[in-house]
């Protein structure tokens, strides 16, 4: 459950009396709702979380490990925040919408509703953001909705409201942990019982067929005792059975000479034999695990903790896609906007032609105007309308990586690959633009 207003006052208050004045150090973003800022005056932590139902901050002594290679926000947040100072926070009276104010930004957080983080200037104008749905363009300016009008009532609580804070989540976080993992262990389970079912089922089919086989060595030695009276060209025969008297009817194949007819009943009854032995000692198995299975959903549906499921339950890791390389094997350089966009930069005049061959019809293709740089290509789905945000960090990145980085700003061209012509002779990344489009932006 989202921290209430009242607890988040008090939780700003308690942050500002013990962070005020301390210094950025690191930004890390371990998932797509939260943010942990690392500072050079202390060891503490602070945590911001705009996740569904679970909206929170607060400073901790908790030191998980982070992903050194940052995400795109949180990349932004670095280049704008660190080293900056934290001195404080603004806050509108009822929400749970605030503002940590570091240096010359803002980086306001929401809790509810529209979740996410906004980073903007001094003077509210938008720099970037991260969920925020109803965030304003780059470079527009952010205006704070007006105070709800409620009165926020002090939360009284014995020692530190952080430590209470981090408490709670920490207890909603391990619940949270044991019924996924339980989900995760009786959903495999079920998956894999339905899968021995299926094999117990077929395994008992295949018993009964064999089954069939289980008299033929009888009927091979009626076929020696009655050799005489086998001939080719017979699809049964029936013979009596000394021991009881009665008649048995012994199917035979009326291609066969008599020999290899008797050779032929002897030798189901071995392949009856030797799968039966196959199949029991399979089925047996079958039913071992099932068994085990069960015992498995019940201890998990029963288990009150973590450690109690009695499994280890560790995610696997997600393969990252390989980055593109050129015919020589050396590999383009790759972003991801903050948008999920792939945004992949050429590093030679070898490389931007091999961008452009690598390029289809609607993919985004940039570059500095009017002076030299690297082409960028942006991969653009099947019908996808690129977003504005993604436009734009395509741009700065040629700028970036173009004669111009040191100026920190120039008009870029784009278009898309369709649009793009290499002409007869033209020199390595050198291209023909149709339809073009311009830019300009900022570093």
């Amino acid at each position: 459950m989202t921290v209430s207003s009242a607890e988040l006052t008090g939780l700003l208050s308690e942050i500002l009396g013990e962070a005020s004045g301390w210094h950025i150090k690191k930004i890390y973003q371990p998932d797509a709702a939260t943010l942990v800022f690392s500072f050079q005056e202390s060891k503490r932590r602070l945590l911001v979380c705009t996740g569904l139902g679970l909206g929170r901050i607060y400073l901790t002594g908790i030191h998980e490990k982070m992903d050194e290679s940052p995400a795109p926000f949180a990349q932004q947040l670095r280049k704008h925040l660190s080293g900056e100072r934290f001195f404080g926070f603004a806050k509108e009276k009822g929400e749970r919408l605030f503002a940590l104010m570091i240096g010359q930004h803002q980086l306001w957080a929401r809790l509810f509703g529209q979740r996410g983080f906004l980073l903007c200037n001094g003077d509210g104008t938008v720099l970037g953001s991260l969920g925020f749905a109803d965030a304003p363009r780059p470079s527009e300016v952010f205006s704070p909705p007006l105070p709800a009008g409620l009165t926020e009532k002090p939360v009284l609580i014995e020692g530190s409201l952080c430590a209470a804070i981090e408490s709670r989540y920490t207890k909603i976080g391990e619940a949270a942990r044991l019924e996924q993992d339980r989900r995760i262990i009786i959903s495999a389970a079920n998956a894999e019982m339905k899968k021995i079912k299926n094999l117990i089922g077929g395994l008992e089919r295949d018993r009964a067929n064999l089954q069939g086989f289980s008299a033929y060595k009888g009927y091979g030695d009626l076929c020696r005792t009655y050799y005489h009276e086998l001939k080719r060209g017979l699809s049964m025969i029936s013979l009596t059975d000394p021991a009881t008297g009665e008649a048995v009817a012994i199917p035979l194949s009326p291609k066969l000479s008599p020999k290899e007819n008797v050779e032929l009943l002897y030798k189901k009854y071995k392949k009856y034999v030797t799968g039966m032995v196959k199949l029991e000692k399979t089925l047996a198995t079958a039913c071992e695990r099932q068994t085990v299975l069960e015992g498995k959903i019940v201890a998990a549906q029963a288990a009150n903790a973590v450690e109690s499921l009695g499994v280890s339950t560790v995610k696997k890791t997600k393969k990252k896609k390989p980055v593109p390389k050129d015919s020589e094997g050396a590999a383009f350089r790759k972003f991801v906007s903050a948008d999920g966009y792939d945004m992949f930069v050429g590093r030679n005049d070898r490389q931007n032609d091999e961008l452009v061959k690598m390029g289809k019809g609607n993919d985004l293709w940039f570059h500095i105007r009017d002076f030299p740089g690297s082409h960028v290509l942006v991969r653009v789905k099947r019908g996808a309308d690129v977003p504005r945000g993604t436009i734009e960090e395509a741009a700065r990145l040629a700028v970036k990586y173009s004669s111009r980085a040191q100026e920190g700003k120039g008009t870029v061209v784009y278009t898309n690959v369709k649009y793009l012509k290499k002409p007869k002779g033209a020199k390595p990344g050198a291209v023909l633009v149709t339809r073009e489009k311009t830019l300009s932006v900022g570093l």
